[in-house]
């Protein structure tokens, strides 16, 4: 899982609206009219918005660990091999600058307010805010975080407000749930929660520049995600992910105009991302008057 947030939109190549995968369905579940997926408008939404939804829960699992090994250092022993740790994303570095303050409450929770960098090749992301992160056995929270943890749940709060070097600004709130389970050697790890982000900034690709403001929620029920021994990529199992996108996004064209002179989006999109038994993942879009619905392999199980 990479990109922290909605990393993945700044990151998105903007010259690639032409890189659309999968297939249209022909089903139409809401009874508006059916959208063009060849359309530039529906393949930003898709490629920016749609492809990231699965991003979210690691992202915010990956910051309270890291926390939590910032400020026990070696009594967090062990955990480097949890399941858990599959989901932490494979480029970016999360840096704790500092905590500036820290609990642990009565009722076993661990409260941090801290200043974060996270870096993801040229591209850094500056954090501050609080996080709040319980681990637990079964139902039972721990009371001990000294020599090696048995945990297999963990709670995650975060509230936070970030700039980027390429000049936006975000807000998130994060309420993430997450409990593994072990299956022979592989591990099945379950994850609900709700995210709401709000990002607002500018990109330019030299062919065209983009003014965006969006605010993004989030819904996961119970997905389950599969680690395996020895593969790299943790691989969506079942369950679903509903997102409620409100964007206000309006390009104009450079010097030599591209595809981002074409773009022009306004309004409240809801996207829904079911995973199907055979491998694949349905994704369902609706601006409220118009529906696109993709079907698409799931890209997972690399051998490590």
């Amino acid at each position: 899982m990479k990109r922290f947030f909605v990393l993945g939109i700044l990151m998105f190549g903007l010259a690639g609206f032409g890189l659309m995968s999968g297939c249209s369905d022909d089903d139409n579940p809401t009874g508006t009219q059916l959208g063009d997926t060849s359309s530039i408008q529906f393949q930003y939404i898709d490629s920016t918005l749609g492809e990231n939804m699965f991003d979210e829960f690691g992202q915010s699992i990956d910051l309270s660990f890291e926390l939590l090994s910032s400020h026990l250092g070696t009594s967090f022993a062990g955990s480097k091999d949890h399941p858990f740790m599959a989901l932490q994303g494979d480029d970016e570095n999360i840096i704790i600058n500092s905590i500036d303050s820290w609990e642990f409450t009565n009722d076993f929770w661990w409260v941090f307010t801290f200043d974060a960098t996270i870096a993801d090749g040229d591209d850094y992301t500056f954090l501050s805010g609080t996080d709040s992160v319980q681990l637990l056995l079964g139902t039972s929270p721990l009371e001990s975080y000294e020599g090696e943890l048995n945990f297999d749940a963990i709670k995650a709060r975060a509230h936070i407000n970030g700039t980027n070097n390429d000049d936006f600004e975000i807000g998130a709130h994060h309420r993430m749930d997450a409990s593994v389970e072990e299956v022979g050697s592989d591990s099945i790890i379950t994850i609900s929660g709700t995210t709401r982000d709000t990002l607002d900034f500018s990109v330019s690709d030299g062919q065209g520049e983009c003014d965006i403001l969006l605010s993004q929620w989030l819904d996961f029920d119970n997905l389950e995600i599969l680690v395996q021994t020895g593969v790299d990529d943790d691989c969506p199992q079942d369950g679903s992910i509903t997102a409620t996108f409100t964007i206000d996004l309006s390009c104009i064209g450079g010097d030599n105009p591209g595809p981002l002179e074409q773009l022009d989006i306004e309004g409240t999109w809801t996207i829904s991302a079911v995973i199907n038994d055979n491998g694949t993942v349905t994704i369902t879009y609706t601006d409220g008057t118009t529906t696109w619905q993709v079907t698409e392999e799931i890209d997972c199980g690399g051998q490590g």
